[in-house]
């Protein structure tokens, strides 16, 4: 591939593991989104969304910290910040996979 390319090479696959996506979506067109404030990336604004950093700090670290958590409470937990957040199990990790 040369420098400065505008083609980047696609491996497609069927996906086999947990917590991968059937498709990436970075924003919709009904959201305030902002692509040219920083170099490299772009973000959406939500002026009406307030959400604690410490919180969901302490929500996590509530889950690390007891051992008898599990991978189903992690998700709950994003799950609880991001609503529209999907989670596909399948039983097989990406390092299973690799």
């Amino acid at each position: 591939m040369k420098d400065n390319s505008q083609e980047y090479p696609i491996y497609f696959f069927e996906t086999d593991t947990s917590g991968e996506k059937t498709f990436e979506e970075f924003y919709t067109e009904k959201e305030n989104y902002i692509l040219n404030d920083f170099k490299s990336l772009g973000y959406i604004n939500c002026d009406d969304i307030n959400i604690s950093f410490d919180k969901i700090k302490d929500d996590f670290n509530n889950i690390f910290d007891n051992p008898s958590s599990s991978k189903s409470d992690i998700i709950n937990i994003i799950k609880k910040y991001i609503p529209t957040f999907e989670h596909i199990e399948t039983g097989k990790n990406l390092d299973q996979k690799m």
